[in-house]
């Protein structure tokens, strides 16, 4: 172990975790000029999950309905459910950060997610 650091571009990730290890596969893209790097070599990898000073709304994961082009929540607008794309940076299992595709004062759904779609009629109730 070298204790050297390199910078690499993540090009790819597994879709999950390994449920044993609690490891993430990358695939990554170093400047290997000089042939330090060979295959069977391992490395720990840092990496930043947000950009510095980043802001957002933290919601619970359940708020978040996954969809081919990323995530999208349902806010409610005129008393019915509309969807709404958005992007997170950064999620654990509990929560996720949205940084872009709501706006202030939107009021997030966050419970009954599978019976929702766009256009249903829908009333906020709030937790005491």
């Amino acid at each position: 172990m070298s204790g050297q650091e390199y910078s690499a571009t993540i090009s790819a990730t597994e879709p999950g975790l390994d449920v044993q290890g609690r490891s993430l596969q990358v695939q990554a893209i170093a400047n290997n000029a000089d042939g330090q790097f060979r295959a069977g070599l391992s490395a720990k990898v840092h990496f930043r999950v947000t950009n510095k000073g980043a802001k957002g709304i933290m919601v619970p994961t359940e708020a978040l309905a996954p969809g081919e082009k990323g995530y999208t929540v349902f806010v409610i607008k005129n008393g019915m459910a509309k969807p709404l794309g958005v992007t997170i940076s950064n999620r654990t299992e509990t929560d996720a950060v949205i940084t872009s595709g709501i706006t202030t004062g939107d009021s997030i759904i966050v419970s009954n997610m599978l019976r929702l779609g766009e256009g249903t009629p829908v009333k906020a109730v709030v937790s005491k």
